[in-house]
């Protein structure tokens, strides 16, 4: 009787450890410590606190895995590349839906487009995906807060504070 007990309480335990390691892991995977975080200014006058995605590691892990309630309406996700190419994304293991916002060099928006969650990684082939842009930046939103911040093709994004020299060149911008 006492094995039964003691393995009772390893076990909820380790489910325990295991929940709190789960849960933490995607919060921590938004919130990238490694880069500050940074506030973008919308058309609408709206704030959206961005977190970044530069190591080819962080790009493609990206939402992930990631819980829409771990991440807020006003916040997003940028993935950064050296300069502008072409970029194509798609959403394996997502469990929310995403507006994904293609932007240029000097974060004039190129494309946006909205693609539905896919909570998995099995069929590659049915994983949604977008078109391919021209781009340095993508910023990825909970989908409809583009529309609600007024972003749309043209749009010009702004940076509440000026990205400083420093930063940039941290983050590989050229």
């Amino acid at each position: 009787m006492k094995f039964i007990t003691n393995s009772s309480h390893i076990l909820s335990t380790f489910f325990v450890f295991l929940l709190l390691t789960l849960s933490t892991h995607a919060h921590a995977q938004f919130i990238n410590k490694k880069w500050n975080e940074k506030i973008l200014i919308t058309p609408k006058n709206s704030e959206i606190n961005v977190s970044w995605a530069v190591s080819e590691e962080e790009k493609q892990q990206g939402l992930s895995g990631l819980k829409a309630n771990k991440m807020k309406k006003n916040e997003g996700l940028v993935f950064v590349y050296s300069k502008e190419m072409p970029l194509k994304f798609w959403m394996p293991d997502t469990h929310f839906d995403l507006d994904i916002i293609f932007l240029d060099k000097n974060f004039k928006v190129v494309a946006i487009e909205t693609l539905p969650h896919y909570p998995s990684r099995n069929e590659p082939q049915k994983i949604p995906t977008t078109k391919v842009y021209q781009g340095q930046f993508v910023l990825e939103l909970h989908a409809g807060m583009a529309k609600k911040y007024g972003i749309t093709k043209g749009s010009q994004l702004k940076w509440k504070k000026a990205l400083d020299q420093k930063f940039q060149k941290s983050l590989g911008i050229k």
